[in-house]
């Protein structure tokens, strides 16, 4: 390969997150076929389950990470005026005292979470798991390993930080080339040990401990780092920005728990009732179209930092330009890669004849959700660049939405409770709420901004999941 094309691979914010995503959809693509081969549908369960916990966890801190990478973006190129609108500093000159107080600051914050999240698994998640683990084929070894999670999970949260340091100074390539290489050997040893022992618990300890192993690379990344260790902590700033830096980060972080939190909880809530095959289809449809989610956001969310960059410098009409490039990618990908995998999914049931029931309607409507719910994240996720947070309002008002729909429908069709229930809370505020403050932000209106960006791909998206609820 050319030394140039290679170069520009591995520098290459959005290459390297695809790069990191794909290897971790090697899950999906090889290990969740022989999950789905070799376990009965309890053991499937309780992977998918485990799994959750780790996604939740990243989800949750993915709140709070939104506000510190922004809060280090901004001190990388001298701009304090995030926390204090009065000071105009020498712009493009990194503030190594600024970055000094941030990462102390995220220390403090990532504590209080760690004690509330560890508080809420040990209690509400034991009750969770408690029926899952006794139907496996191995309940004691069940919970061993949920204690040994329990132990870890204070150790991934705390890793945040350092995640969020290397995103915030737009290390972005190196953080997701090593992303890429942990999560092949993740996947490998656990295809290994899958494949070799049958044992769905032996599979749950590997991916945590890949997971473990991942923080302390990433903290011996930062140590390296001269410019986020050379600093000194300035009292008088923290006192400024901490008050501002918590609240946004509650708003931030509570809106995401009440929002795509819901998506992951409402899992546990069906493990204690939804019968042993409809769990799992639930379970492994949901966590495709999750992983598509994951993977079609890339282009967006690997160029926060580059935007607030934009923001900082004041450049408001190439920050528009980028969101519309990095915007349309998103939505590509998404369309092609949730109609292709359906395509590959069916037809691979279809081949070998898996016991595995794949529901047509589940998936569209899954499809159709989540590309609505994109929509509006990314949207707010826009606005959040002016330091306003709205997430509270609208995660929160979302997820309230959603939780009274799935009550409501679960009476009626528990399979599709969630999924429906998510789309209406997206067309009721969702994908309504944030949009109208982006606009407004970015001086521009739905028309202008997505006639040619969201809009065809919302009218083929919503043909198709019509016509398969017709058929």
């Amino acid at each position: 390969m050319n030394k140039k094309i290679l170069n520009r691979i591995v520098t290459s914010p959005t290459i390297t997150t695809w790069m990191s995503y794909f290897t971790k959809s090697i899950n999906l693509v090889i290990l969740l076929p022989l999950v789905i081969d070799l376990l009965n549908d309890s053991d499937i369960a309780i992977w998918y389950l485990f799994s959750n916990v780790i996604g939740l966890q990243l989800l949750i801190d993915s709140g709070f990470s939104g506000n510190f990478v922004r809060y280090i973006s901004f001190a990388l190129n001298g701009n304090r005026s995030i926390f204090d609108k009065s000071i105009n500093e020498n712009l493009a000159i990194a503030d190594i005292d600024f970055l000094r107080t941030i990462s102390f600051a995220m220390t403090e914050i990532y504590r209080v979470l760690i004690i509330a999240l560890v508080l809420i698994y040990s209690t509400f998640g034991f009750y969770a798991f408690k029926l899952p683990i006794q139907l496996t084929t191995d309940s004691n070894l069940g919970w061993i390993v949920w204690t040994f999670t329990l132990i870890a999970l204070p150790i991934l949260i705390y890793g945040g930080k350092y995640s969020n340091i290397l995103q915030g100074l737009n290390k972005i390539p190196l953080l997701r080339l090593w992303e890429t290489f942990f999560n092949l050997f993740s996947s490998v040893f656990s295809i290994v040990i899958l494949l070799v022992t049958k044992n769905v618990y032996f599979v749950v300890i590997s991916l945590y401990c890949w997971s473990l192993l991942s923080v302390f690379r990433n903290y011996f990344i930062v140590r390296k780092i001269d410019l986020i260790n050379s600093g000194t902590i300035d009292f008088s700033i923290l006192k400024k920005m901490k008050p501002k830096l918590l609240l946004n980060s509650l708003k931030s972080g509570t809106g995401v728990l009440m929002a795509q939190g819901i998506t992951y909880s409402v899992a546990f809530f069906f493990a204690n009732k939804l019968d042993p095959s409809s769990l799992t289809t639930y379970l492994v449809t949901s966590g495709i179209i999750i992983n598509i989610r994951n993977f079609s956001q890339a282009p967006f969310y690997s160029k926060i930092p580059f935007f607030a960059t934009l923001t900082a410098n004041q450049n408001i009409q190439e920050l528009k330009r980028c969101l519309k490039r990095s915007m349309f990618q998103v939505y590509l990908i998404f369309f092609t890669s949730s109609l292709l995998l359906y395509l590959l999914f069916w037809g691979y049931l279809e081949r070998y004849s898996v016991s595995f029931i794949l529901d047509k309607k589940l998936w569209f409507i899954l499809t159709l959700a989540f590309f609505l719910e994109r929509y509006g994240a990314m949207h707010i996720q826009i606005y959040s660049l002016s330091n306003h947070i709205l997430w509270h309002i609208h995660n929160g008002v979302s997820g309230v939405i959603t939780i009274i729909f799935v009550i409501i429908i679960y009476q009626y069709a528990p399979l599709y409770s969630y999924p429906l229930a998510l789309l209406i809370s997206c067309l009721l505020f969702y994908s309504i709420y944030g949009p109208y403050y982006s606009y407004k932000y970015l001086n521009t209106s739905f028309w202008k901004f997505e006639k040619k960006l969201f809009f065809p791909w919302l009218i083929i998206l919503t043909s198709i999941a019509v016509y398969i609820l017709m058929v």
